[in-house]
């Protein structure tokens, strides 16, 4: 048994090593056929016309030499056949000649410009003001009343009742003075008082909202024309009635007016330097000194009424800079009268003296529609009044 197992393992050992060495040795004892020679043929590149030369240059194939059965034969004339004649090479077409002429140069014609069509006009756009939050400030007013009412015109006097201005015209058959009824207001009031810190500054708005009208010129006062000559202190009410009776008075503007008290009060004072009658009988302060004089607060309570009047906000520089004297009556209820305010004196030119001499005269008007704030026990000192308006100060 065993025998027959080492037989099976030396057959099976064997044939494994003829495999091993068939794997390693094979290449060399079974080598493969070697492949069969490629052909290869030299050719050299020749162009077409070589090609026809050497064709054309090739010799007749050579005749066999005769048989001597040819000779024998009588001979046939065969006509040779005829050889064919190699192409001839085409002429190349010459190349169409190239016409060297340049064209002619185009001018290029200049274009209609066409006309410059103007810009449209720029039109502003207004600006609109950015709305304000800020609650409208309150009118500072010196009167407080239930019904506010706005500021009445300079030329018109302040009072309770509101009348508008009359005049009567004289007839021939009169012969009383003309009487002039001035126009009234009632003086301007707010409904509340104004501090100082209510008053605050408006919020600034990006453009105007509106454009405000030019303000018109005020229309002046029917007046009378004055007597020629002055009365003395005793009687100056009563001379306008006398100069009235005896000759009818002719209306005049208070333009014309002013212009004569302007150019009286020059020629006096250009023709005398001596006081005038009127101020000379008393001393500054009032013209009649036959009452008991008056106190200094009495004299500053008339002279800060006249200031609060007194407007020279609507002056020229040269007439804020003159410095007048008036003469005013005042009647028993210590109102002026209008027919009585004449000019005493002055140191400007013209037309400086008669914008002064119209702000003082409507400032007297004004503040003595509801009489002055003077003592009822001192009229004779104050009946003839003299007052000084200097550089927005008034004095006595």
């Amino acid at each position: 048994m065993f025998r027959d197992m080492d037989r099976s393992f030396v057959v099976s050992g064997a044939g494994h090593f003829v495999l091993i060495l068939w794997i390693l040795f094979g290449d060399f004892l079974f080598s493969p056929p070697a492949p069969p020679e490629m052909a290869v043929t030299e050719v050299s590149m020749v162009s077409e016309a070589e090609f026809n030369a050497m064709m054309a240059g090739a010799g007749e194939p050579a005749e066999p030499p005769p048989s001597e059965t040819a000779t024998e034969a009588p001979a046939v004339s065969t006509p040779p056949r005829p050889r064919p004649q190699p192409p001839q090479p085409e002429a190349e077409p010459e190349p169409a000649p190239v016409d060297e002429t340049l064209p002619e140069e185009v001018v290029p014609q200049p274009e209609d410009v066409p006309e410059p069509i103007a810009p449209p006009a720029e039109v502003e756009q207004p600006v609109p003001a950015p709305p304000s939050s800020r609650p409208p400030r309150p009118r500072p007013s010196l009167r407080v009343a239930q019904t506010p009412t706005e500021a009445p015109p300079e030329d018109v006097v302040e009072a309770e009742e509101v009348q508008e201005r009359v005049t009567d015209a004289p007839t021939p058959e009169q012969a009383t003075e003309t009487e002039t009824q001035e126009a009234t207001a009632p003086p301007e009031a707010a409904t509340e008082i104004v501090t100082e810190a209510e008053e605050v500054e408006e919020a600034p708005t990006l453009a105007p909202t509106s454009s405000k009208r030019p303000k018109s010129r005020p229309r002046q006062p029917v007046r009378t024309a004055e007597p020629a000559e002055e009365a003395p202190a005793e009687t100056v009410a009563e001379a306008p009635a006398e100069a009235s009776a005896e000759t009818p008075a002719e209306p005049e503007t208070d333009t014309q007016a002013v212009d004569d008290a302007v150019a009286a009060a020059i020629a006096a004072e250009a023709a005398s330097s001596a006081p005038s009658e009127s101020t000379s009988s008393a001393p500054a302060g009032s013209i009649a000194a036959n009452g008991p004089p008056m106190t200094a607060g009495e004299t500053d309570a008339l002279r800060v009424a006249v200031e609060r009047c007194w407007n020279v906000g609507a002056l020229s520089t040269e007439a804020q800079r003159t410095t007048i004297s008036v003469n005013v009556t005042v009647g028993q209820d210590k109102k002026p009268v209008s027919a009585s305010i004449t000019l005493a004196g002055t140191n400007g030119s013209d037309a400086a003296t008669r914008q002064a001499f119209e702000a003082a005269r409507r400032a007297i008007l004004r503040c003595g529609a509801q009489g002055f704030p003077l003592p009822d026990d001192k009229y004779e000192t104050w009946r003839e009044l003299e007052l000084i308006f200097d550089k927005g100060r008034v004095g006595l």
